[in-house]
């Protein structure tokens, strides 16, 4: 068999140009194929997430649909003492909500006596001969609003301000009341004092910065400086007051007057930043604080005017947040009885107990405070 002679091969060397073009070739088809890659990844991507979602959410428990939507629910309005016509009135009664009032226990039925009952015991005996049947608490004004103490306080401090007005000893009093069968309650006004400051400056307010008392106007128009629940001498006088009864026997305090004065801007920018904090009525809640450590075996209770309420001034209710007490007493006279339950609904934290101060006590009414005569605190209590 011949073999086929085999010949040379010839080789032949590409050009610079050949070369380029090959190279170009090769990289250009790379990229296309990664860039076909790429598109078929976010097409499967984008095409899959939906489908493995879908998956997912299926694994899961799902939400029951709530009974009431926000649309169901009522609109607050600005106040509840808008008056309406017949036609305006809900047929229906609005449903009970969270956020009505403390109920109040059975068992509070006070009758509070005027300050000239403690002129002497035989004013106090025909005073508590008066108090109705069936009554519990008796209230005892004992420090009134301008400041005025109606017994014969021992304290050093009292007598030497002159805020003694009355000269029968606390342990009578309590006796006398407690003779009819009712516990003695003593209602002591707080900050609403005007006298006790005018002898102890630094009870008062302060301008700031210097030594100079504030007062509530012009000396020459009648100003008169307050106590101030920052001032550690309040405190001492508040608490020393309330142990000195709490050992005459009274079983109850009232802490009314935790007002702070009407400041102006002007007074503002002289006084304390503190008294125009939005967080001042804590000083309010310390007030009372001290006073139940002065006599911790007393049952308290914050006495707060129910017109002020109504105007939107909270502090006291604020402060009785902050606080353990019984009851917040609520003043209620003829021209705000007609929003009772609107001042009752502004107290949630503690019960609500109602003070109707020249106003007959609603029949069927558990838990109440009848103060006969309305300006009973007020007429001699050295404004």
């Amino acid at each position: 068999m011949r073999i086929k002679p085999k010949g040379r091969r010839i080789y032949r060397q590409k050009t610079r140009f050949e070369k380029l073009h090959a190279f170009l070739s090769n990289t250009g088809a790379v990229i296309s194929t990664l860039v076909i890659i790429a598109v078929l990844f976010f097409v499967g991507y984008s095409a899959g997430r939906p489908v493995l979602q879908f998956l997912e959410e299926r694994k899961q428990p799902q939400p029951t649909e709530p009974l009431f939507t926000a649309e169901d629910l009522p609109e607050e309005t600005e106040t509840s003492a808008e008056i309406m016509t017949e036609t305006e009135a809900p047929t229906d009664p609005e449903p009970v909500t969270e956020t009505e009032a403390v109920p109040v226990k059975a068992g509070l039925q006070g009758y509070l006596l005027r300050t000239d009952a403690l002129l002497s015991e035989e004013s106090l005996q025909a005073a508590i001969a008066e108090v109705p049947a069936g009554t519990t608490h008796v209230l005892v004004p004992l420090k009134v609003k301008g400041g005025g103490i109606w017994y014969a306080s021992r304290l050093e401090d009292a007598a030497r301000s002159g805020a003694v007005q009355a000269v029968l000893p606390p342990e009578t009093i309590s006796s006398i009341v407690a003779s009819c069968g009712a516990k003695p309650v003593a209602v002591i006004n707080t900050l609403e004092d005007h006298i006790y400051p005018v002898s102890f400056y630094d009870a008062g307010y302060q301008i700031a910065g210097s030594s100079d008392r504030w007062l509530d106007a012009a000396p020459d128009n009648g100003g008169k400086p307050w106590l101030s629940p920052f001032s550690s001498l309040t405190k001492d006088y508040l608490g020393n007051l309330t142990a000195e009864l709490a050992s005459a026997g009274f079983e109850g305090i009232v802490c009314e007057g935790l007002v702070f004065p009407d400041f102006k801007r002007t007074d503002l920018e002289k006084l304390d930043t503190r008294c125009g904090a939005d967080d001042r009525y804590t000083a309010l809640a310390d007030v009372v604080t001290a006073m139940q450590n002065a006599a911790p075996d007393v049952t308290f209770y914050i006495g707060i005017d129910g017109m002020d309420v109504l105007r939107n001034i909270t502090d006291a209710v604020q402060a009785s947040e902050q606080l353990e007490i019984s009851a917040v007493i609520l003043s209620v006279t003829a021209a705000t009885q007609g929003n009772s339950d609107l001042l009752r609904s502004a107290v949630t934290t503690h019960p609500a107990v109602l003070e109707w101060i020249d106003v007959p006590v609603p029949a069927g009414e558990g838990n109440f405070v009848y103060a006969p005569i309305s300006q009973s605190t007020e007429t001699q209590s050295g404004d």
